[in-house]
This record gives C-alpha cells, structure tokens and sequence, in this order.
C-alpha cells in the first residue's frame, strides 16, 4: 500500500521544523511504501507541491499531521490557527487522490478530536494520541476500523470513537527515520528534534502536555538518544540539533547519562533545550556546556511566589534566582525565558520585582540573553485552567478554543486585552539601556 505522510503547512509566521512524528511514524510501516512530504519546504507553493506528489505518487492513505493548533511567534502580527490550511490540505487531496483514505493525528488534532472530525467531514479517521501502534493497525485493517483501538471513524455517517488507547514502550520504538526525508533540507538545522522521554510528571495549570503524551515518564536510554545523535551526525552531517522534551533536565539523572555520553564519544555538536529551575545545578549545567549545549530556555511563567503557587509551577522565586547566579558562570551559553502576565499574584508590588529581576536579566546577561517572551495565558482544553476560566465566566461550555484564547485579570490583564504590553518590554529594554551606559561609565572612571 502507498502511503503519504503530509505535515501540515503553519504558514509563513514560523520556521519549518523536521517532522519527527512522521519519521517515527514511518519506521513502524516496513510493509508499506511510504513518503514523507513537508508542506512548510514550499512555503506559499506548499499546495501546488502537494498536488504534485499526489499526482506522481498516488497514495492509498494519506495521514495529515497537526502538529499544533495555535500559532504562536513573536514576528506574527495577531496570534492566529493552522484550520485554514487543514481545509486547504483536504480539498487539495480530495481533488488530486479522491479515492485515498484520509487519516488525521498528532499533538493538535488530539486535543480537538471530535470538533476537527466534526468540522471536516471529508477526513475519514483520526488517529488520538500516539499512532506509532494504531495508525499501522489501521492501514492493516482499513477496511475494518472497528478493530482498532484509539481512533476516531465514521459509521454510516456518525463519529465513533475506539476506545483501548495505552502508552507505547517508548525506549522499545525503533529509531526515527530520515532517510524519507534529509535533514539537509533544513536550513535551519536547530529545526531537526531529539525526543529523549515522552511524558510528563509536571502540572502546570495550563499545559496540555501531560494531556498528550500522559503523566508518566517513559525514557530512553543515554545510549539510544546517543545512538540517534551520532547517526544524525554521521549521516546527515547534522552538528546542530534542539532536544524536543517539554523538560530536558526531568529527571536530572538522565540528562545527566546522556551529556556524559555525548562527552565519552567525543562527539563535537551544538544543542539546545527547555530546562527546569529546580533541578538544575552547577554539575548538570557544566555537563550540559561540555556536551555540547549553546543555549538554554526557561518558562518560569510567573515571578513572584503567589503567580508560581497559583500556576501550580513545581518552583519559586528562589529556584529562578539561584539559576540565573549559575547561568552567569558560563558567558558563552546563550539564555531565553517566557514570562506571562495578567496572572493572579501580579499586584503593584511584586510586578516592580520582576520588573527589577528582568533588568538584572538584560543588564547582567548582557548579550548572553537571546530574549524575554511575554506572554498571556492560553486556555486549552482538558486543563485546570480551562475549569477556572467557566468558573469564573471567562469563557462559556460551548467556547471553541481552537481560537486563541486567553485568560487575564486585573490592571495588569486590562492593559494586556487592550494590546498595550508592548510598553512593559520598551520600558525594559529603554531602563536596561540606560543602567548599561551607567555601567560602562563607572567602569571607564575607575
């Protein structure tokens, strides 16, 4: 059987990413000629290019990864969805492979099952949560859907869905493959992923995450991520690669096996990663630089102690303040955070705090800080946040959050829904600037 694997096109707001879900997906149908297409290669001739390969391909099936549904980037105007081209997507095969199947999955299609379905009527199975297991029993049983556990079908025109979903072994799942699809391609190659667990043990009152890939953690060993890392190196010639954890450094203990693996093998790349204030200490950041890591990120979220309990962040003040005395340490490792405001805990005082705590960021990091991302808090679906947003009357029982929406309150909130925020980063960077040329100043005098 041919089968396409399409990602979906996210406009031209953001950089193309390698599809790792696809090329995982890939590896568990060896029975099936199988290719990889990549709308976002193309950019606005990302639909001429789709019609093409299915003109010259010809699938039986054709599975659409959405990989989110919001689009989130700091050069993008407004905050906007990926919907208009899903149905873009469809209409295109339906029109050039009108007798392929038609199966839809990944992380955003998983957190909107039933209204996507719902919505896109020409979409004949979606595949809930991970499909390296039910996606291969699809295309095996296609005819059959009833047999297959954790999938979305329609029977004489009504939605059914299967129940049975379980996590994968994921250590178990054989290595991603490229060979469909060259990392060469990317020219950005900080856009090529390395997962190293699924799942995550965290609960943040908004995150979606543990709603995806479940709440415990399942690991691979240091030596296949290595495994994968050298063969992407090797192979590929890839030197530069992020890790695709929401946490890389949860556990510690493994991220610390597979620096020190990196290290054993000499392997001379460049990473990046999402770490976590509490468990990150001096051993662990000198691993981190030493194997390779160039850049670091952060998602406090919050600042103050009051905004940390109310989000449910596993951290406090202190945990944000002790990383950045560590990260002063290492002049060459670049440093991002993401903040959120219109939060509970935000009152006059504590928001003049991270206001100082953000100038000690631009003044004493200096270049060493890529940026400050200031965010608001989105509603998603299947969260605590979503319960407090209906019981506060934030939003209704029948709100489609496929539209971006968000949660905001007080002055701070009002200033923020009135699109004014963009003042609070000026006024950081206007007072960073000014205390800097104080500095040089003191310094040239002494």
């Amino acid at each position: 059987m041919k089968i396409l694997l399409v990602q979906l096109y996210i406009g031209e707001v953001a950089r193309a990413v390698y599809p790792l879900g696809l090329a995982y997906l890939s590896t568990v149908l060896p029975e099936h000629e199988v290719k990889i297409l990549d709308q976002n290669l193309y950019g606005e001739k990302a639909f001429t290019e789709t019609e093409t390969v299915l003109d010259e391909f010809c699938p039986d099936v054709v599975g659409i990864s959405l990989r989110n549904v919001h689009i989130f980037s700091l050069k993008a105007k407004k905050h906007g969805t990926y919907h208009r081209h899903l149905a873009e997507t469809v209409k295109v095969i339906k029109k050039s492979a009108a007798k392929a199947k038609i199966v839809i999955g990944g992380p955003g299609f998983s957190m909107f099952p039933e209204k996507i379905m719902e919505d896109e009527s020409a979409i004949d199975f979606g595949v809930f949560l991970e499909g390296e297991e039910s996606f291969p029993q699809l295309v095996n049983n296609i005819h059959s859907p009833e047999q297959v556990k954790g999938i979305f079908w329609r029977k004489n025109g009504t939605l059914v869905r299967n129940e049975g979903y379980s996590p994968l072994d994921f250590e178990s799942l054989p290595q991603p493959r490229r060979d469909l699809l060259s990392p060469q391609q990317y020219s950005d190659l900080e856009s090529i992923g390395i997962q190293t667990k699924r799942g995550c043990q965290l609960n943040c009152l908004y995150c979606s995450y543990p709603n995806i890939s479940g709440r415990t953690l399942r690991l691979r060993s240091a030596k296949n991520v290595v495994d994968e890392i050298e063969n992407l190196h090797t192979t590929y010639g890839v030197k530069k690669f992020t890790f695709a954890d929401n946490v890389f450094n949860v556990p510690a203990d493994h991220a610390k096996e597979i620096c020190q693996e990196i290290i054993d093998r000499g392997l001379k790349v460049k990473w990046t990663a999402w770490f976590n204030e509490r468990f990150l200490d001096e051993n662990l950041l000198d691993l981190a630089v030493r194997a390779g890591c160039w850049a670091v990120e952060f998602s406090p979220d919050g600042y103050s102690n009051s905004s940390l309990k109310w989000l449910n962040k596993n951290i406090q003040t202190q945990h944000i303040n002790r990383a950045f005395q560590l990260l002063k340490k290492y002049p060459d490792l670049k440093v991002a955070y993401n903040f959120m405001l219109g939060i509970p805990g935000q009152n006059i005082f504590n928001m003049a705090r991270f206001l100082i705590f953000c100038l000690k960021l631009k003044i004493s990091l200096g270049k060493q800080l890529r940026y400050i991302n200031i965010n608001k808090a989105q509603v998603e679906p299947d969260t605590a946040l979503e319960k407090i947003a209906l019981q506060q009357g934030v939003i209704t029982s029948d709100a489609d959050l496929r539209q971006p929406t968000f949660y905001h309150v007080g002055l701070v909130g009002w200033l923020l829904n009135l699109r004014k925020f963009q003042m609070f980063r000026i006024l950081i960077r206007a007072v960073a600037k000014i205390f800097r040329k104080k500095v040089v100043v003191e310094k040239t005098v002494q």
